[in-house]
């Protein structure tokens, strides 16, 4: 029986018609297993972190609401942001949280890597659980009860100014069969916690 031999596409030239600190846009010639040439137009992003605050009494979620430009409106999310220093996405996950909900964690597990759109872009996010966070603020709401608030965090601009707001796990359910929860990143995290925490953590009798 014949070996079989992984395809293999080469890169025969790029050029960067773009660039800043967050992302790259390369522009590729690649040739084919059938020696076909064509462009590929691709990004290179900054990756990310994404942080999933869960009270685990009330089997609920904490998320932000935050203003998107490339969509014109404010869409609700897990807390997240970029790794734009040389400090590791534990630390940076613990540092997003913090800026866009004052929360602090007990107890940080990581749960995986997700690729937004691994056809165009290359910039993963690295999914952190975050089990029963605190409030910083003394004054801060801990019964874990729904509240929407602004975030208290400094020299952010207004594109990064927060709403955030507890959503039981049902509730969460009910948005996102409704498709008003639409980012890609909390979706796919979403999962990685119910694989993660099928029986412990996810349970009807929480359920209000």
């Amino acid at each position: 029986m014949p070996t079989w031999k992984k395809p293999t596409w080469k890169k025969i030239g790029s050029t960067t018609p773009f660039s800043n600190q967050w992302l790259t846009l390369h522009l590729d010639i690649i040739k084919s297993p059938t020696g076909e040439k064509q462009e590929y137009t691709h990004v290179t992003k900054m990756p990310g972190v994404v942080v999933i605050p869960y009270f685990s009494q009330t089997n609920s979620f904490l998320l932000v609401k935050q203003y998107r430009h490339p969509l014109g409106k404010f869409i609700w999310q897990f807390p997240g942001g970029h790794i734009d220093s040389a400090q590791t996405p534990k630390q940076i996950a613990i540092n997003e949280l913090a800026q866009e909900t004052q929360y602090r964690p007990t107890k940080m597990r990581k749960l995986g890597l997700i690729h937004p759109d691994p056809a165009i872009i290359n910039g993963p996010a690295t999914v952190f659980v975050c089990l029963d966070p605190i409030p910083i603020s003394t004054v801060a709401n801990a019964t874990q009860k729904p509240m929407v608030r602004k975030s208290l965090a400094k020299n952010s601009s207004s594109l990064e100014k927060t709403y955030q707001k507890i959503f039981t796990y049902s509730q969460l359910v009910k948005l996102i069969k409704a498709n008003k929860i639409q980012d890609s990143w909390t979706l796919a995290s979403l999962y990685l916690f119910k694989l993660h925490y099928p029986k412990n953590y996810l349970k009807k009798a929480h359920e209000k």
